[in-house]
């Protein structure tokens, strides 16, 4: 569960995502390269703004870990 939890600049590669709760963590250059599970994952809303929140939901959230992932 990642609720409120700051990631920001936080190194998580290949993290296993399957059944994490993302609601209202903080996820600014957090890097996720290589992480699975995602389509499992229960993404309410992330924040991606460096000091001033900058909060997406649902899909748009989605959109935006999966290009982490990839990148």
């Amino acid at each position: 569960m990642l609720t409120g939890a700051d990631l920001r600049l936080a190194i998580v590669h290949d993290a296993k995502l399957g059944n994490v709760l993302f609601d209202g963590t903080r996820v600014h250059r957090a890097d996720l390269r290589g992480a699975t599970g995602l389509d499992g994952a229960h993404i309410v809303s992330i924040d991606v703004g460096e000091i001033d929140p900058v909060r997406l939901d649902g899909d748009t959230a989605r959109a935006w870990l999966v290009d982490r992932i990839s990148s």
